[in-house]
């Protein structure tokens, strides 16, 4: 399995389906209601949850020629796969937001323990530390914290379905939720 497949391995137990597709009309039909312009396919198809099969076949080595497919754009295709499919990068931002922002308050406690309680203190070393360590440390917190808002808004903005309805069992319209349906 290469790098750029190992994320998927979760969502898909064979990675390498995911290069070649042929699809059901009613799985087309689930991925046009996703309403994304930047849409990554390898990642979606899984995700719209139709039944799939696998074709195994023997590839034959390329006899002539190299890759047409460098380095730079397997790392966007990466890039592509975590950024659409995930908010955690985002949620990093704030855990090392709040890591550094409590290592920056442990250090102003020791910085003024050293000032107010020790002859260590070198002049002006307090007053510079102790700037540095808080204003990092709550920069980087509100960071995070827009960053988490910012996760929230492109969640949304992607508008993806919340469900797909594969085969309805009763009278009901799939697009009049309010629908009545028959109790039996």
């Amino acid at each position: 399995m290469t790098g750029s497949y190992r994320p998927w391995s979760k969502f898909n137990r064979h990675p390498w389906s995911n290069l070649d597709r042929r699809g059901h009309r009613r799985a087309i039909e689930a991925l046009k209601a996703f309403g994304e312009v930047n849409l990554f396919l390898r990642g979606m198809v899984p995700l719209v949850g139709f039944k799939s099969a696998i074709v195994y076949y023997d590839r034959a080595q390329r006899f002539a020629g190299v890759s047409k497919y460098p380095l730079r754009k397997m790392l966007a295709l990466a890039l592509d796969a975590v950024t659409s499919f995930s908010t955690v990068p985002l949620r990093m931002i704030t855990v090392t937001g709040f890591l550094v922002f409590a290592v920056s308050v442990v250090m102003s406690a020791w910085t003024l323990w050293i000032k107010l309680f020790t002859d260590l203190a070198l002049p002006g070393w307090t007053s510079t530390l102790l700037p540095i360590y808080l204003l990092g440390g709550v920069q980087i917190l509100c960071l995070g914290v827009i960053g988490e808002y910012l996760g929230k808004a492109y969640k949304e903005v992607k508008a993806r379905p919340r469900y797909i309805i594969e085969t309805m069992t009763r009278n009901a319209s799939p697009i009049d939720p309010g629908a009545e349906c028959e109790r039996g």
